[in-house]
């Protein structure tokens, strides 16, 4: 019972100190959140999908299993939510669409980054 509390009272202040440092997340191996994009890979070996939870997965098809998780900004709110992305024709380019954070809520003016699928 002492763990758990030690836990709660963790947890508890680690969101209340969020904006000050580090922010604790718990990772459920899955998306916490709307998934708002799925794309496949060229060779249909793996799946990526961005979600509002801040996070792109990647997923191997034939095992269901996480392969890498590519996280956005970190906070509460909307800045970070990723709500589109496209893969290029060779599966080397995967240029994901964000909410800015200097433009925050309901803003979907088109904030980009190149990352390399691989």
């Amino acid at each position: 019972m002492p763990v758990l509390a030690a836990l709660l009272l963790l947890l508890f202040t680690a969101v209340a100190n969020a904006a000050e440092g580090p922010y604790l997340e718990l990772d459920t191996k899955g998306h916490m959140a709307l998934i708002r994009s799925i794309v496949f890979t060229p060779d249909g070996s793996e799946l990526i999908s961005a979600s509002d939870d801040k996070t792109i997965r990647v997923w191997d098809v034939a095992t269901g299993r996480i392969v890498r998780t590519i996280r956005g900004e970190i906070g509460d709110g909307d800045p970070g939510k990723i709500y589109a992305l496209a893969l290029s024709a060779t599966g080397a380019c995967l240029p994901p669409a964000a909410v800015p954070a200097r433009q925050g809520r309901g803003s979907r003016s088109g904030s980009t980054t190149s990352t390399k699928a691989r």
